[in-house]
């Protein structure tokens, strides 16, 4: 007799606990999806990092101390070496070493920056700066002590000089031409002969002069030619334990760093069994070529990264480990790699990669399994992490879920649309319904 009931009153309470539990739902896997791929293991890697930067505690030095003991403002000024600031810094940089400048970012000079130097000396005066470049001219000298110093000029990786100062070199025969790095501090702005020009450039201030090696490449260096790597040897059973040639090695290091991009990588062949097996027959015909791991990606069985030191290279970090692929076991266990990149992620029995790079010869090793092994070493320019499957799988598992949750939310909307164009229709029947009953009562 009442006519329609309206909607219940619980239909989009339970619409909204739906709609919750699908939120809920995305944002616990968005965190599971986080926490794999080793991001997690990332954080930890650079929390460590940062804690070992922490760590190096680098001593200030009094620049307006330093400012006051010496000066370039004039040409007479630049003809000057100020002994007393001379021995201020190199009390200073007598606590200084390799790391305190790394922890700085201190950075190598060069013809820019001795132009910036030059034009604003003040404003640079007391940095910390390193430099690498062959001797020019060296002259070792009396303190007032009676101890010795040297100083001379340098001409840097990009052909500019460079004055130095230090209190002692890496070997005491050291002769002109022979290539230095130098950390240290900027003195002044130095006017001073080198050779048979006078040369007008920094004054770095330093500890010692240690070994370095000419730069071999600071810009690209294009395809090798045979004479470049002929070094190389490739290594046998019968040789003993091998070794991976010095400058041939950074050679192709510098071009997996500088030149990669050259490389048309799709046209350059996968890393299979049969070329692997053309690698250890005939190594001497595929020295430098390039080659490209599987895109579907080969295990990766350990890695290091550690600091290159001195190299011709002039590479800061580098990446050295063994690869392995099933379809290799007949033909070798694994494949030793290096690369001039970080590989800043975890690694474990999971972990797949792909990545191009150059053959570089076939080496001898001691394994501790099978003992004496020959297998190829390649020089990789790249390494990049697959993800494992189950990040798939939650990948997948969150589009899905996605989409559901906009047809949900579209689901959910005509609902509410439908129950409130009912909820309208009820009211107007409702009122009529209102309208039209009789009157009970009777006029007085």
């Amino acid at each position: 007799m009442f006519g329609e009931a309206p909607p219940p009153v619980n239909e989009n309470r339970k619409l909204l606990v739906m709609s919750g539990g699908v939120v809920f739902l995305l944002v616990a896997l968005f965190t599971m999806n986080s926490k794999l791929g080793g991001r997690e293991s990332d954080s930890k890697i650079e929390q460590v990092a940062e804690e070992v930067a922490d760590d190096i505690s680098v001593p200030e030095i009094d620049r307006p101390a330093l400012a006051a003991l010496v000066s370039d403002k004039t040409e007479a000024g630049r003809d000057i070496q100020e002994e007393e600031g001379r021995e201020f810094l190199f009390d200073y940089t007598s606590r200084l070493a390799e790391p305190h400048y790394r922890a700085l970012e201190a950075p190598f000079l060069d013809s820019e920056l001795s132009a910036q130097i030059a034009a604003a000396p003040d404003d640079w005066r007391g940095k910390h700066v390193r430099m690498r470049g062959h001797l020019l001219d060296m002259r070792k000298k009396a303190r007032p002590d009676g101890r010795s110093y040297y100083d001379g000029t340098l001409i840097l990786d990009d052909g500019s000089h460079a004055h130095f100062v230090v209190e002692r070199l890496w070997r005491d025969d050291l002769e002109l031409g022979k290539s230095v790095r130098i950390d240290g501090v900027l003195m002044k702005v130095f006017r001073s002969q080198a050779g048979s020009d006078l040369v007008e450039a920094p004054l770095i201030v330093g500890r010692e002069a240690v070994r370095s090696y000419p730069a071999l490449y600071t810009e690209n260096v294009g395809p090798f030619t045979e004479s470049e790597l002929a070094n190389i040897t490739n290594d046998g059973l019968m040789n003993g334990v091998g070794k991976l040639p010095f400058y041939e090695k950074w050679k192709l290091m510098g071009r997996a760093a500088n030149s990669a991009d050259e490389v048309d990588w799709d046209s350059v062949p996968i890393l299979t069994r049969e070329l692997l097996i053309e690698y250890l027959e005939n190594g001497d015909e595929y020295r430098g070529t390039p080659v490209r791991l599987s895109p579907e990606g080969v295990a990766l069985l350990n890695k290091s990264t550690d600091l290159a030191g001195e190299n011709p290279a002039r590479i800061e970090r580098f990446t050295d480990g063994w690869l392995s692929e099933n379809s290799w076991q007949s033909v070798v266990g694994a494949v030793r790699f290096m690369g001039p990149f970080d590989a800043p992620y975890e690694q474990n029995d999971q972990t797949v990669v792909v990545g191009n790079g150059f053959f570089f010869k076939n080496h001898s090793f001691e394994s501790m399994r099978l003992g004496l092994r020959v297998g190829p070493v390649f020089v990789l320019a790249n390494m990049d992490v697959l993800p494992r499957p189950e990040e798939k799988i939650v990948g997948y598992l969150m589009y899905a879920v996605a989409a559901g949750s906009v047809g949900l939310g579209v689901f959910i909307f005509l609902l509410l649309r439908r129950d409130a164009k009912s909820s309208s229709e009820f009211q107007k029947r409702l009122s009529a319904r209102k309208r039209r009953r009789p009157q009970t009562g009777a006029p007085g």
